[in-house]
């Protein structure tokens, strides 16, 4: 009885540390937030359209905060003229709301909280507005009603497609569905034509424009490269790192980043095959190893990817050793806020892009020990 005491009050303990952790982190954030305001990625937006519809440059560089979406997006947004701010704001409740009403389904609220907390990167990523933030959710949303109708995984692949358009590198989330498909015993292959036409429409679209738009297209792509490479906005991926070690060789960092994500998600998807009975906690496994495939991880990936993760740490029944070890990762989110106010110069707990690192793999390798206990008999369709 007395070791079930110490152990409750072990547990509790945690939970009270991460809470605390957490909301302090959060109240830090939004007072932040009160001086910056929310959804400036909407002015952004807004700003584009406005200056295509006069006739101006919408790619311009010499802004602070550039746009950097194809031309079909900035004509698609144009579409709504001065409505397009208060329809993205309505369509982002809409997806927050599905999304929490899906996590609170399952018995996540946990998880996205700390998500939320960590860093605030949650709050902070749904703060920008950006349209990156709410088409995870949405992904996630779909995925937390377990893709097991194909009517479902369908409905995946095209808002995969769709999104790609905005986002190139979210395509890599349409190889979800022809995963969990074959875990689950059943053909992939009716998929297959599904996405084949989902991403030829898509891909022809764009390249329309590359043929009867050209111009406009280099000044997209000009403003890509401003924003990426000139201003060295690179993200939290492993490529950010790997830029670094090489000097700034991005096709290096690149092809090294993609090493690591294919050496990673080969090994636990061999690891886990056969292994994982829901197919929830299975597809949300797969959704963290193909985030970990973009190099260019932003505020707005990280967040949703801290969701996948305490999850799959949560499934894996920590030990007390795991809560320990875990706490300890979750920990990193506001050590580095406190060593920027004292100046401690210590790079692992100074920049955030380490420290996300160290929660990612720390809390990753825990959740992988915790779930390689588990012995299901593996994902069987009904």
């Amino acid at each position: 009885m007395e070791a079930a005491r110490i152990e409750l009050r072990l547990s509790r303990f945690v939970v009270v540390s991460l809470v605390f952790m957490a909301l302090a982190r959060l109240a830090f954030a939004l007072v932040d937030l009160h001086h910056t305001g929310f959804f400036w990625d909407l002015d952004v937006y807004s700003r584009a359209v406005e200056v295509r519809q006069a006739g101006g440059d919408p790619y311009s560089t010499s802004e602070r905060l550039l746009f950097v979406y194809h031309p079909l997006i900035l004509d698609a947004m144009s579409v709504f003229g001065d409505k397009l701010t208060r329809l993205l704001t309505f369509l982002y409740l809409i997806v927050v709301f599905t999304f929490a009403r899906a996590a609170a389904t399952q018995g996540f609220t946990w998880e996205v909280f700390l998500a939320l907390g960590y860093g605030a990167m949650g709050l902070d990523a749904a703060a920008t507005g950006n349209l990156t933030t709410f088409m995870h959710l949405a992904l996630l949303t779909l995925i937390l009603g377990g893709l097991t109708q194909p009517s479902a995984r369908h409905g995946f692949i095209l808002l995969v497609a769709l999104f790609s358009a905005v986002k190139p590198y979210l395509a890599i989330y349409a190889l979800l569905p022809f995963v969990l498909s074959h875990a689950r015993g059943e053909s992939w292959r009716p998929l297959l034509g599904w996405a084949v036409g989902a991403f030829s429409t898509v891909a022809l679209a764009l390249l329309s424009y590359s043929l009867f738009d050209p111009d406009r297209v280099a000044l997209f792509l000009a403003a890509l490269n401003a924003q990426t490479l000139v201003k060295g906005d690179l993200g939290f991926g492993f490529g950010y790192f790997i830029n670094l070690a090489l000097d700034g060789n991005w096709v290096g960092a690149v092809i090294g980043h993609m090493v690591i994500a294919i050496a990673i998600s080969w090994v636990t998807i061999r690891r886990f095959h056969g292994r994982i009975a829901d197919p929830v906690t299975y597809a949300l496994l797969l959704y963290l190893l193909l985030s970990l495939f973009n190099p260019r991880l932003k505020l707005y990936d990280v967040a949703p990817m801290l969701f996948a993760l305490f999850v799959l740490f949560r499934v894996g029944a920590p030990t007390r050793w795991g809560e320990w070890l875990f706490l300890g990762a979750y920990a990193m989110s506001p050590l580095y806020l406190l060593f920027a106010w004292y100046q401690v110069q210590i790079p692992v707990l100074n920049d955030p892009a380490y420290g996300f690192h160290v929660t990612l793999i720390g809390v990753f390798l825990m959740a992988y020990h915790g779930l390689s206990r588990t012995r299901g008999d593996g994902l069987r369709a009904t």
